[in-house]
């Protein structure tokens, strides 16, 4: 038997954690397949007002619909969002505009797909029609989950208009675009014992450029992170390393470490960050460079 929400999808029924100017739920009756919900916010001090409306099934696994409109103080027209989704987001379609720009408007495209534990796709699309440069951006990727390893890749590729309108049919690609594909690795561990997370990433991105004239690779960029968080005696211990490898150009890493402890009825914090690089750049042309920085806190409630 299909279950009636009875539950606000934004603040799951506890009224006093909204700041609305109006409230207005629509309930169908119990026999039809959806129950409607609508909500108008207002935002004195950013003189905003926001405009939320939800068609939630009621039985099986129908899908669900969702629309967003928000308009503030300086905003040339609202931002929107559309969604329909199935329940747990096993497959989603959501689109959204908005406007970054004086006279351009920003459409995004999101098609996303949730498999449990088991792992997600995406594919994303955006483009800016009113910019005179027409950005657009096409992404897809995925995540596989297996334990405590998890593998995930992408594809990202960008372009714009950088080539005078009188120019473009002299050249085959008259665009400029950048393509970046990822792949990354994480392992997450818990001990049983002590709650303590350790984990692992590592990734690497193959980096390529397109302009109207030529074609070529990035350097490719490999890194990684480490880290702990963890219960260490009456406190909490948190630590991390980072590095990052550019191909035939140099690297960078840093670590840093936290301790964070209850004293005299308040808390503590002893904390130290290391950073360092052999990467050149046009404020450090040789590349090597460090630098470390220890602080500690107390704080407590009067």
């Amino acid at each position: 038997m299909a279950t009636v929400p009875t539950k606000d999808p934004w603040n799951e029924g506890d009224l006093t954690k909204m700041s609305v100017t109006e409230f207005l739920f629509l309930q169908a009756d119990k026999t039809n397949p959806y129950e409607g919900i609508a909500r108008l916010t207002a935002e004195g001090p950013e003189q905003s007002a926001t405009v939320k409306g939800a068609l939630v099934p009621t039985r099986g696994h129908w899908p669900e619909f969702n629309v967003e409109a928000t308009q503030a103080k300086g905003m040339r027209a609202p931002s929107i969002k559309m969604s329909a989704g199935l329940p747990g987001d096993a497959l989603r379609l959501t689109r959204s505009q908005d406007h970054p720009e004086a006279n351009g408007t920003r459409i995004t495209d999101v098609l996303e797909s949730k498999l449990g534990k088991l792992g997600s796709l995406y594919y994303k699309a955006q483009e800016q029609p009113g910019s005179p440069a027409d950005m657009r951006l096409r992404e897809f990727g995925g995540r596989l989950n297996l334990g405590p390893v998890s593998l995930a890749g992408s594809r990202t590729e960008t372009s714009q208009e950088t080539m005078p309108e009188k120019y473009r049919d002299q050249f085959a690609h008259p665009r400029s675009r950048s393509v970046v594909k990822k792949a990354q690795v994480g392992i997450r561990q818990k001990h049983p014992k002590s709650g303590g997370v350790a984990g692992l990433d590592l990734w690497r991105e193959w980096p390529r450029y397109g302009t109207p004239w030529r074609e070529g690779e990035n350097p490719i960029q490999t890194g990684g992170r480490a880290f702990y968080e963890g219960p260490l005696g009456s406190g909490t211990l948190k630590g991390a390393m980072t590095g990052r490898r550019v191909q035939d150009a140099g690297s960078e890493y840093g670590a840093d470490l936290s301790y964070r402890f209850p004293l005299l009825g308040g808390d503590a914090s002893l904390s130290g960050e290391w950073s360092g690089r052999q990467l050149p750049t046009e404020q450090y042309p040789t590349g090597q460079t460090s630098k470390w920085e220890v602080g500690g806190r107390w704080t407590k409630k009067f």
